[in-house]
């Protein structure tokens, strides 16, 4: 078996490593790595005359950076008391997870909620567990709070929601939804600031590109550390839901990481959603618009543009270069336009091709999530004129996957 050396020990092709812990000297390594990155090369930007509103944006940092300093520190120092107290929690297997991937804007956040409403089935983390909570201390301890403040009358939460509402309100069009809903897990990966979200944010910070296929600045050593790490949080999930359900996991940024996921989780069930380039490229550009404006960001648009462009070609062209050279019952493939006009025939076709046993009451309210899908009508507008992009080079350049075949009479 061939070797591959990272700072989690030594790591076969397989993706294991020896021992299967994502050592904490390896994070930890990465953790400082990042937030000298982040932080030097953010307040760097300050001073090169490239962005727009550099007061505002200072003040913003000025806030921010000790708020993601905080968060770094309490993650760590909890995810080292984690290998004291709960020791046993590097050792939980993850059988037979299932991953909703597929080019960002594509369905998957939609697909993956309607999937994580069969509980029975299905353990997935809500926003606020990735974002706060990678350790088993910390899961204990928010939830806990939760579950006391369930017994006073909620005060913590309905107070958490009126700020949530205010602080995603400039979200509400592109990505709406709450710090209670299921969300992408792989925002555990900010917690060794490996998570590539981290880009729209902090724009000037080079270091994060090292996570994104078609960068020159892209290491597949980068990705295999982060995945070992993204692995080991996954088994604090499971070692805190108990064992009893299965990982349901949804990850439009990993749709680019197709060629290495998979040797971390060797017996998992894949959805990928596919939408046309023509249609999801603007729409991805227009929402990171969105989030660079929210933070005071802008500047050098362009320059974001071309990263973010090649970033949705590589999540394309990975997925197709992989998934049809796996054996059938592995992976289905989805239109976004047959999640919102057939949901419960490819649900259906989901369930049968990955042996997904979903639950009886799963089934009663799908019918009803199908009926909303098919009258939704979204309210994110985008041109895809306004970033200079034309649809035939997009469709002719971008690799796009056959849809597995579905009966909508079924």
């Amino acid at each position: 078996m061939g070797r591959f050396p990272c700072n989690d020990g030594e790591m076969d092709v397989s993706g294991e490593t020896q021992p299967d812990t994502a050592a904490a000297p390896g994070w930890l390594t990465s953790l400082l790595q990042g937030w000298w990155g982040l932080c030097g090369n953010s307040i760097s930007e300050l001073f090169t005359g490239t962005l727009d509103a550099p007061v505002k944006r200072g003040l913003w940092l000025l806030v921010v950076l000790p708020v993601v300093t905080l968060k770094l520190l309490a993650d760590g120092v909890c995810l080292l008391l984690d290998e004291l107290f709960f020791p046993d929690a590097k050792n939980v297997n993850i059988e037979k997870p299932v991953f909703v991937v597929g080019p960002p804007r594509s369905g998957t956040t939609f697909l993956h909620r309607v999937l994580a409403e069969d509980r029975e089935r299905f353990v997935t983390s809500p926003a606020w567990e990735v974002l706060l909570a990678p350790s088993v201390l910390q899961k204990k301890f928010f939830r806990g709070l939760l579950s006391l403040d369930r017994k006073v009358g909620r005060p913590l939460v309905r107070g958490f929601r009126w700020v949530e509402k205010w602080l995603m309100s400039a979200f509400e069009d592109t990505h709406p939804g709450s710090l209670a809903d299921p969300e992408e897990d792989y925002f555990y990966l900010s917690s060794i600031c490996a998570c590539t979200g981290w880009l729209l944010a902090f724009p000037a910070w080079k270091g994060i590109r090292k996570g994104m296929p078609g960068q020159e600045e892209s290491s597949e050593v980068f990705r295999r550390r982060s995945l070992a790490f993204y692995r080991y949080c996954l088994k604090k999930q499971v070692y805190t839901d108990g064992g009893k359900r299965t990982v349901l996991s949804k990850n439009a940024s990993f749709s680019s990481w197709m060629d290495l996921l998979p040797d971390f989780f060797p017996d998992a069930r894949f959805v990928v959603c596919m939408r046309d380039p023509a249609e999801a490229v603007p729409s991805m550009l227009s929402t990171a618009e969105a989030s660079v404006r929210a933070v005071y960001a802008t500047g050098g648009k362009n320059r974001l543009q071309d990263i973010l462009v090649k970033e949705m070609k590589a999540h394309y062209t990975c997925l197709h270069r992989v998934i049809p050279e796996w054996k059938a019952g592995r992976a289905v493939v989805v239109r976004q336009s047959d999640l919102k006009e057939n949901l419960v025939a490819v649900v259906r076709t989901c369930t049968e091709n990955l042996s997904l046993d979903l639950s009886d009451s799963f089934w009663q309210s799908l019918n009803i999530n199908a009926e909303r899908s098919r009258a939704h009508r979204s309210t994110h507008s985008y041109d895809l004129a306004d970033f200079g992009l034309s649809a035939e080079d997009l469709r002719d350049t971008f690799p796009q996957l056959e849809p597995t075949p579905f009966d909508d009479k079924h």
